[in-house]
C-alpha cells in the first residue's frame, strides 16, 4: 500500500492500494496545493471480506494527531469492516487561545485557503478509483476541531458523503449544498466546546434535512422525526471527551448509511 506524491495540484493524489485489502496501519505523504500532507490509513481486520469496504475520514482534535485519535477511539476494533483514513492537521490558531498554533482544521469555507477541503477532495479523487472501496459509503467523523470540520464537510461535500458523525464539535455556520445524515455526540458538561454547540448542530441538521415534529428519545439519544436523512443527537454526562459508551452506536449508525441516491434495493 502506498500513497504517492501528487505534484502541487489539489485533487491530484494517486493511491496504490491492493485489492483484496490487507489489514494494518500505514502512513503516507501527498502533495496538495503545494503543501505536504501526512495521512494515516488503518485497514480493519474484516475490511473487504464481504465486498467493497466503507471509508471513514477521521479527523483529530486541535493539537491532536491521527494515530492518537485512532488509538483513543479504538476505531478499527469498533468497526473492523471499515478503512479509516486519518490525515494530520496543519498548524492553525483560534481566537482566545493566545499565540498557540497547533495542528487542526478549517471550520468554514474559505478559511485557511480551503487547505483542508482541498485535502479531502484529493483523497476522495484517489479513493474513488479503487474497486475495493465502496464510494457510496464515504463517511466523516471527528472530535472537537475535527467535529467542526466534519460538520463543514457535511455542509459542503454532501455530494460524496453518506453521513457525518461529529463529536464535541460545532457548526456548520453557512448555507449547505444538500441534506446529509448526521449523528452528533456531545458532553453535557463540556467546558471546551459548550454543549449548546452540539444542540445547535442538531437543530441545523434537522432544518437542513427537513425534519418535522419533536425529536423522539431512543437509547438515550434524540432522534429527529420525518427527515430526508437520519439526524441523531446523543448527549452524555461528561466533558470534552470521546464517549466510549457511545462508540457502538456511532458504528451502528455509520455502517447503515449510504449516499443519497445509492441505497441498496
Amino acid at each position: 500500500m502506498a500513497l504517492l506524491g501528487a505534484g502541487t495540484d489539489a485533487g491530484a493524489a494517486g493511491l496504490d492500494l491492493r485489492c483484496p485489502l490487507e489489514p494494518g496501519r500505514s502512513s503516507f505523504s501527498l502533495r496538495v496545493a503545494s503543501r505536504t500532507r501526512r495521512v494515516v490509513v488503518e485497514v480493519g481486520s474484516q475490511a473487504g471480506r464481504n465486498g467493497p469496504a466503507p471509508i471513514v475520514f477521521f479527523w483529530h482534535g486541535w493539537g491532536g494527531d491521527a494515530r492518537g485519535q485512532l488509538d483513543w477511539v479504538g476505531a478499527a476494533k469498533a468497526w473492523p469492516e471499515a478503512v479509516f483514513v486519518a490525515p494530520e492537521g496543519l498548524p492553525r490558531r483560534f481566537p482566545g487561545a493566545g499565540a498557540r498554533s497547533l495542528p487542526g482544521w478549517q471550520i468554514a469555507s474559505g478559511e485557511l485557503d480551503d487547505r483542508d477541503l482541498q485535502l479531502f477532495d484529493a483523497l476522495v479523487t484517489a479513493l474513488s478509483k479503487l474497486e475495493c472501496v465502496d464510494t457510496s459509503r464515504f463517511v466523516s467523523s471527528g472530535f472537537s476541531n475535527g467535529g467542526y470540520f466534519s460538520n463543514l464537510l457535511g455542509c459542503r461535500r454532501s455530494a460524496v458523503l453518506a453521513a457525518i458523525a461529529p463529536v464535541g464539535g460545532g457548526g456548520p455556520y453557512e448555507a449547505c449544498e444538500s441534506p446529509v445524515a448526521a449523528w452528533i455526540a456531545h458532553g453535557s458538561r463540556d467546558r471546551v466546546v459548550a454543549f449548546r454547540e452540539g444542540r445547535s448542530s442538531f437543530a441545523s441538521w434537522q432544518k437542513r434535512n427537513a425534519c418535522e415534529g419533536e425529536a423522539a428519545s431512543l437509547d438515550g439519544c434524540s432522534v429527529a422525526k420525518n427527515c430526508s436523512r437520519e439526524v441523531v443527537l446523543c448527549s452524555f454526562e461528561g466533558g470534552h471527551t470521546w464517549p466510549g459508551q457511545l462508540t457502538a452506536g456511532w458504528r451502528r449508525f455509520l455502517e447503515q448509511q449510504r449516499r443519497a441516491g445509492s441505497e441498496s434495493p
